[in-house]
Formats: structure tokens, sequence, C-alpha cells
């Protein structure tokens, strides 16, 4: 009777042991297994000798000790594998995406708390951590990889996160802390977050590209939300921003570190909504921002950039490209003067888009002495509390300028000019306004500095 008990734990133990692997890969699974190895080899042991005479055997009881560890480390290394090579979940994601996507470990309609785990995987076209349908799950001290494995289609990577590390889907939300979100591959997004209702929190964690290109390292698709705080990420590849938001996509960064070390891997590739305050940013060889379209506002943040673009005429630290929305304030941008594209470098390039600009009590610092290259464009511009030097290059745009409590120092042809009583322009050489609205009636706050100015009206 006591044989039968023992075998009928030892296999409940096994199969626990292997389904809570597919489904937590806690320290559960370990423990399970180890009840499992326990029992065998104590029934193996017993077979000929009772246990008080393998304890008295030294031989005997180090014999029996090693074999448990190594029965135990085997069971779990072939469960690991099964996991890694063995899926059940075959079903697209949502009727929307035209790819199957599928991960190791599978959040379906589950709400769990986990803490000090590890998921890696080298598999193509699977992603580590999928969470999907309704769940909310939250990750403690964990560390999710993806060290090998290549995706057969880059754009559905791009698109609808095919390859990814962590997959946050439709209507789901994730809290992840303390933890490390690292891609080795590329066409693999560290931190995909994607659809209506897709949330994810995530505070004093890494989020870590080291693929040579195309694998952006936080992406954000279709309605899907991002609130983030202390969050390091780093981006190596090219094609690789730090951050690239889709359209209608919300994200909230606090008090983090974002890096990019590649050529076309700008810290920002926004057509979201996004809030940064407090940041500290760098791009070793390109810009801060590619606007194409939404919102984007800076806060109490320094951004170190080399201003690389495409070609001579396109290097910047900001390119503005659609209709959207950027505030600075309380920030600096700099051009990084030890690099190659400093004398080159403008601070905005604007092509064939309608924006707002908004800067206030920020530095903003080029080697070239443009402030803004517009083309094509109709753009608002209001200074508070800014002291601006350099050019405005327009090339057939519709460019307004207002000074609120701000000195501007530079080329202003062709625009429509504002003035407060509080702020005054210094000409840099000859120049035609469209308008000029100016609060202080005399005029003295525009210092001519020896050139013309005219009024087209």
């Amino acid at each position: 009777m006591k044989n039968k008990i023992a075998i009928i734990i030892s296999i409940i133990s096994l199969i626990l042991g292997i389904v809570s692997c597919f489904l937590f890969n806690t320290i559960i699974s370990l423990l399970l297994l180890s009840c499992f190895s326990a029992i065998i080899t104590y029934k193996f042991y017993t077979k000929n000798s009772t246990l008080p005479e393998i304890v008295e055997n030294n031989l005997t009881a180090i014999s029996f000790v090693l074999t448990f560890i190594l029965l135990t480390v085997v069971m779990f290394s072939l469960t690991m594998f099964l996991k890694e090579n063995v899926h059940f979940n075959t079903k697209k994601t949502t009727d929307n995406i035209p790819v199957e996507l599928v991960a190791i470990s599978n959040y379906d309609d589950l709400n769990t708390d986990l803490s000090f785990q590890t998921f890696t995987t080298k598999r193509n076209d699977t992603s580590v951590i999928l969470v999907k349908n309704n769940s909310e799950v939250t990750f403690r001290n964990s560390t999710f990889e993806k060290k090998g494995g290549t995706s057969s289609n880059c754009e559905y990577s791009s698109t609808f996160g095919l390859n990814s590390v962590y997959l946050n889907n439709t209507s789901t939300t994730s809290h992840i802390y303390a933890s490390n979100i690292i891609s080795e591959e590329s066409c693999s997004i560290p931190l995909f977050v994607y659809g209506e209702n897709s949330i994810v929190e995530i505070n004093d964690s890494k989020i870590e590209s080291k693929s040579s290109n195309n694998s952006s390292a936080i992406t954000t698709r279709e309605k899907a939300s991002i609130k983030a705080n202390n969050i390091t990420v780093l981006s190596k590849g090219k094609n690789s921003p730090a951050l690239n938001t889709g359209e209608d996509t919300k994200i909230n960064i606090v008090n983090s570190l974002l890096e990019t070390s590649s050529h076309n891997s700008p810290i920002i590739d926004n057509s979201g909504i996004t809030s940064l305050k407090n940041i500290t940013g760098t791009s070793n060889q390109d810009r801060f921002l590619l606007l194409k379209k939404g919102e984007l506002s800076l806060e109490e943040s320094t951004i170190l950039v080399s201003g690389r673009g495409d070609s001579l005429e396109d290097h910047s630290a900001i390119k503005i490209i659609g209709d959207s929305k950027l505030s600075i304030k309380d920030s600096s941008i700099n051009i990084n003067n030890n690099g190659l594209y400093y004398n080159v470098s403008s601070m905005m390039i604007i092509e064939k888009a309608s924006t707002e600009i908004n800067l206030e009590n920020s530095i903003l610092n080029t080697g070239n002495n443009t402030f803004l290259k517009a083309t094509d464009s109709k753009i608002n511009i209001n200074l508070t509390k800014e002291n601006i030097v350099g050019d405005i290059i327009n090339n057939n745009s519709d460019i307004t300028l207002n000074l609120i409590n701000s000195n501007y120092k530079g080329n202003l042809n062709n625009t429509i000019l504002y003035l407060d009583e509080n702020s005054t322009i210094t000409l840099t050489k000859n120049t035609t306004l469209k308008e000029l609205h100016n609060k202080k009636q005399d005029n003295s706050n525009i210092i001519l500095n020896g050139y013309e100015l005219k009024i087209e009206q």
C-alpha cells in the first residue's frame, strides 16, 4: 500500500512540476520535481537496504544525495527543454493581426503576481512573454531575455510585436518592477505594447536592445499606453530608437535615462502622445527626436545628441515631418560640440508639417547658427523666458514667432513676429517681416544692429 501511495505522489509531483514550469516558470516547479526525484531515489536505494543502513554508510549516503541532485537537475532541464520546444498556443491573438503570436510563457485571461523569475528563449518568431485576453500580471525582480531566434517578417515585428521579448496585448495590464528586459536579436523588440487598453506600468527597470539593427527598445501601437518611472532604456543598433510610439498611443516617462548608439536611431521616433520629465537622453549617432505626428512634451531634462541626419542638409537635433505639437520646458538640448556634425547641425528641421512649438526657459545649443530650417510648412512658435541665437531659414513656409519675456538674435526673414514689452529681437542681417505686432509702441525693443528692417504690410 505504501509503495502505491509513493508512486502516486511521485507521478502527481512530476505532472504538477511540468505544468507549473509551463505556466509560471517558478520555484514551485523545481520543488515539485525535487519531490519526484526524492521519491524515485528513495525507492531505488531502499530496494536492498533500509534508510538507517543508507545513512550509516557514508559512501552510500553520498551516492544517495548525488543521485537525488542529478535526477532533479535532469528532470528540470528536460522540462525546460520541452517548454522551449513545445507550444500549445497556436491561435492568433486577435482577428486583426495577420500573424500567429506565440511565446514561451503565455498569460491568457489570468491574474498573477510573480517574483524572482527568469524567462528566456532562442526560438524563431517566438516571444518570451505574451500577456493577453484581459490578463493582469505583476513581475518583480525578474529577467526576460531573448538570446537568439530570428523574425520571419521584420515589418510584423515592428507593427504587431512578432518575436518581441515582452508582448503586452489588447485589454491587458502588466506591472513590472525592478526587472530586466533584454533582446540580443534583430527584429526583436524588448518591450512591445499593442492594442486598446493595453497598459504597462514599469518602474526601476532596464530595457535594452543589443541587436545590430531593426529593434527599438520600446514600441507602442494601436492605442496602447506605458507609464514608467526610473527606467534605463538602451538601444545599440541601427534603425533602433529608444522609443518608437505609434499613433494614438500614450507614453509617460519620468526620472529615466534614454540612450541610442547608432545611425537612424533617434532617441524618440514619435507618432503618439509622449510626455517626458527629468530625462537624461543621449543619441551618440543621431538626433533627439523624429516627430512624425502627435505630441511630445519634454520637461526638466538634459539631452545630448550628435545631430546626424541623412545628408548635409538634414543634420539636426529635432526633425518634424507631420502635424504635431512640441513643448520643451526647463530643459537643455545640445549638439555634441566634440562630434562630427556639430558645425553643420541645425536645432530643428521642419518639412511639410503643420506644427506648434512651445519653448520655455530652455537652452538650445547648436553649432551652425541655425535655429530652424522650414520647408513647405505652417509653424507657430511660442518663446517664453527664452534666449535664442540662430537663424530661421524659411523656404515657402508660414512661420509665426511669438516672444514673451524672451530675446531673439538672428535672421527672421519672412516671419510674422509678435513681441511683448519685455522681449527683444536683434537683427543679424537686413530683414523683411511679413507682419510685426509689437506691444512696445516705440519699437525700442528691436535692435537693428546696423541693419534695415522692413514690413511687407
